[in-house]
């Protein structure tokens, strides 16, 4: 049985964290705690450089991004 893990006073667990070390998944529509550190680690290195070369190409100005894009570094 998974139990979620508890911070230290003061302190916060880091909700993106745990779910990629559970192996789960993000809904991005609903997503609020990924990291521009997790994009990678969800898609794997490779599929992240790929993804952010064809960005930079077809969109060097950056002209089509979200909230989330922009904290995920993409």
């Amino acid at each position: 049985m998974f139990e979620w893990p508890r911070a230290a006073p003061g302190q916060r667990v880091n909700e993106a964290e745990v779910v990629l070390e559970a192996g789960g998944r993000f809904y991005y529509a609903k997503d609020a705690v990924l990291l521009a550190s997790s994009f990678a680690r969800v898609h794997g290195d490779e599929a992240a450089a790929k993804f952010r070369a064809l960005k930079q190409k077809w969109d060097p100005d950056r002209r089509l991004q979200t909230d989330l894009s922009r904290r995920m570094g993409v």
